[in-house]
């Protein structure tokens, strides 16, 4: 990943945010699918970030993608997320839960203004991932089907 994340870090420094006018939906969906996972250099992740928001405001760039670009530098520099991205698992139970959150009481808000689905919802998703990916542990400690939560739990 990276030489992928080196070559983005290249093109973003020549050219800029490469937003959807300039190089379409799927292209800026790679690129920032890129600088996601370039862990090693959160500072590259920040740079993209700050061109990413007046991209996403002017509708040029998806803001469920910076929100979930701006959780993984926020974690990985130590510090708690915005919209619970990020998430860890209790493995004993099959549990997703999201890594420490900044204010939040108000995550669902700042997640729907970005479009994301309530954060109770996205646990679910992550638990049932997670149910899939290691079913037969789980089912080999009694648990036969994922975590759920309901929508009344927001004790994050």
């Amino acid at each position: 990943m990276t030489e992928r994340a080196e070559r983005a870090e290249e093109l973003f420094d020549r050219h800029g945010f490469p937003g959807y006018d300039t190089v379409g939906e799927v292209a800026t969906e790679a690129f920032w699918l890129i600088v996601q996972h370039a862990d090693h250099d959160p500072e590259f992740q920040q740079r993209v970030i700050e061109a990413m928001e007046p991209a996403v405001a002017s509708g040029n760039a998806s803001g469920r993608n910076l929100a979930y670009l701006t959780d993984r530098v926020l974690i990985n520099t130590g510090r708690p997320q915005r919209y619970g991205t990020q998430v860890q698992y209790e493995h004993a139970i099959g549990r997703a839960y999201p890594k420490e959150l900044e204010d939040a009481a108000a995550v669902d808000h700042r997640r729907a203004a970005v479009g994301l689905e309530p954060l109770w919802e996205y646990m679910n998703d992550m638990s049932g991932l997670y149910y899939r990916m290691n079913t037969a542990l789980l089912n080999a400690r009694g648990i036969e089907a994922p975590y759920r939560y309901d929508n009344s739990f927001t004790a994050w």
